[in-house]
């Protein structure tokens, strides 16, 4: 199970790289600076974990909107587990 999700996030990262270098290249094309526009997002979860206090998660996408496609560009996602005190 480990090695599928290095194997998953090598290949977002992968690909997250490509989303970049793509809409350099349409910003280029159309003759704008390499500016893109871009919106930060953050996505917070917390559900009960056993053993455990609510587990703290996030995902934090950055999407940009020179294109149709809205582009993934860059992810953040953080967990954070607190041991129950006794």
């Amino acid at each position: 199970m480990n090695l599928m999700s290095d194997k998953a996030t090598t290949v977002n990262e992968d690909e997250m790289c490509n989303n970049q270098h793509y809409v350099s290249r349409i910003l280029t094309l159309s003759g704008k600076d390499h500016s893109a526009d871009v919106q930060f997002d953050t996505s917070f979860s917390c559900r009960p974990q056993g053993g455990a206090e609510k587990a703290k998660q996030s995902f934090a996408p950055l999407i940009e909107h020179n294109t149709s496609k809205k582009f993934v560009l860059a992810a953040s996602m953080s967990s954070k587990f607190c041991k129950r005190r006794v």
